[in-house]
């Protein structure tokens, strides 16, 4: 067990810092790409028949949407004569009712913390001397 910890622990130490953030980076992109490209195909093929028979009506074939259709589904009214549209957010009033703030700086300062000692453990495993160098004895 020993043995193979201190090869893991080797190994990690020999790494490039760019190559495995290069690398890190490269899995995203593919994670990312991947997903858009699976949800590009998931909006080319809407079917009308699924919803319309979830209504309760009796649908035996597949009826695409077409953009057409969506924006006629989807359409929005003008408003009326002499109308204002009010933009709020309702999340903000509601927290202020309750009294609750939006910004917590506990929050900020625990986030700010971790994230430092996230990069200093990152940084002692990849250049340990620059971590001694940061507190001198």
């Amino acid at each position: 067990m020993g043995s193979s910890l201190a090869f893991i622990v080797r190994t990690l130490s020999e790494i490039n810092p760019f190559h495995a953030g290069m690398a890190i980076l490269g899995l995203g992109g593919i994670v990312v790409i991947s997903s858009g490209l699976l949800g590009y195909l998931k909006l080319r093929a809407r079917d009308m028949s699924a919803i319309l028979e979830a209504a309760g009506w009796a649908v035996n074939f597949r009826m695409k949407l077409t953009r057409r259709l969506g924006r006629l589904f989807t359409r929005r009214p003008g408003l009326p004569k002499d109308a204002v549209r009010e933009h709020r957010d309702l999340l903000e009033v509601f927290s202020k009712q309750i009294g609750e703030t939006s910004f917590s700086w506990r929050r900020a300062v625990i986030f700010t913390i971790g994230l430092l000692a996230l990069f200093v453990t990152i940084l002692a495993l990849f250049k340990p001397e620059a971590v001694l160098r940061l507190w001198p004895a």
